[in-house]
């Protein structure tokens, strides 16, 4: 699990064979999907 800090941003990369899970305590998330980044919101 990675936990984040308010405000911080992570640089794009890639995961073979894996899946994303996002867990939104409070406020908003955001993961860039595919080779364009499309934005996928979350929260």
């Amino acid at each position: 699990m990675v936990n984040m800090a308010p405000g911080r941003v992570a640089s794009a990369h890639y995961h073979a064979h894996s899946e994303t899970i996002v867990l939104c305590v409070r406020g908003r998330a955001a993961t860039l999907v595919g080779p364009e980044l499309i934005p996928n919101l979350h929260g």
